[in-house]
C-alpha cells in the first residue's frame, strides 16, 4: 500500500517527537552528547516533512545537513536559525 502525501509528512512529524522526547529524556539524565543528537534528528525530521509538503515527490534527500534541508524544503527561516542550523550540523555530522 502506498503511503500519501500526507500520511508521508505525518511520518516525519511523529519520528520528530519521538527524537525530541527522548532528547528530553536524555538531557534529564545528563546524557548530553546523545540528547544534541536527539535533538539534531528531531529538527531534521521536522524539515524532511516540511519538504514533502512543499515538493512534489514524497521521499526528501537522504542527508542530514539541516542548511540543506532548510533550502531544498523552500523555507526561509531567519537567519539566526540558519546560524543555530550550522552550529548544530557541526556537533553532528562530523560523527555520521
Amino acid at each position: 500500500m502506498q503511503l500519501t502525501k500526507q500520511e508521508h509528512i505525518e511520518h516525519w512529524k511523529n519520528g520528530a517527537e519521538d527524537s525530541w522526547q527522548s532528547a528530553l529524556v536524555l538531557m534529564h539524565s545528563n546524557h548530553n552528547s546523545m540528547a544534541a543528537f536527539c535533538f539534531h534528528l528531531s529538527i531534521e525530521k521536522l524539515l524532511k516533512g516540511i519538504w514533502v509538503k512543499n515538493n512534489e515527490g514524497n521521499f526528501p534527500p537522504r542527508i542530514h545537513n539541516l542548511i540543506t534541508l532548510h533550502n531544498g524544503a523552500n523555507l526561509n527561516l531567519e537567519p539566526d536559525i540558519l546560524a543555530e542550523f550550522s552550529s548544530i550540523n557541526s556537533w553532528n555530522l562530523e560523527g555520521r
